[in-house]
């Protein structure tokens, strides 16, 4: 639903309120946006994550690959890591109805961009809470069944329903 306000006062606008666009860009015939792809990234890059996790990525952000489609990262830690919330956030949802991916958390940000982390064994926020950039919210599994040594979350990030390259937003990058 879009909701649109509607202001009861009149507006007027004087000619001295219309700024002429730029010789340059009339002259040039061009317009002075961003590659398509970045400007998206580009509008949000004032809002900085953290990583989720102390880990090494193991599989990279790859939505395009139809062998190997990831639409997040995978990062590998150790059993009972802490998982901290990578932003300033709300929690919008907690699940745990998918087969691969355990419980999962997502947090709202500023925005319109959306967390998402997967495998999360003990959940430690509740719906609707508030969270600050490196609250801990949760850690991974303590026991592995495979008895493997290191478990893996899966972090997504989405501006609405597109995932986008979270790596791009991780301060220092």
């Amino acid at each position: 639903t879009l909701i649109v306000p509607i202001s009861q006062k009149k507006i007027t606008q004087t000619k001295s309120d219309i700024k002429p666009s730029s010789e340059k860009s009339i002259q040039s015939g061009k317009n002075n946006f961003q590659n398509p792809s970045n400007k998206e990234e580009m509008s949000s890059s004032k809002i900085q994550f953290i990583m989720p996790v102390k880990g090494k990525i193991i599989n990279k952000y790859n939505p395009n690959n139809d062998k190997r489609t990831n639409q997040g990262i995978d990062f590998e830690v150790f059993p009972g890591s802490p998982v901290f919330a990578a932003s300033d956030g709300s929690v919008a949802l907690i699940t745990d109805n998918t087969k691969n991916f355990g419980k999962i958390v997502l947090i709202r940000h500023e925005k319109n961009l959306i967390s998402i982390y997967g495998r999360v064994a003990q959940v430690l926020v509740k719906k609707n809470e508030l969270v600050k950039k490196g609250q801990k919210i949760g850690s991974m599994p303590e026991k592995l069944k495979d008895g493997k040594n290191l478990t893996i979350l899966h972090f997504e990030l989405r501006k609405g329903t597109k995932s986008v390259n979270p790596e791009n937003y991780f301060k220092g990058k």
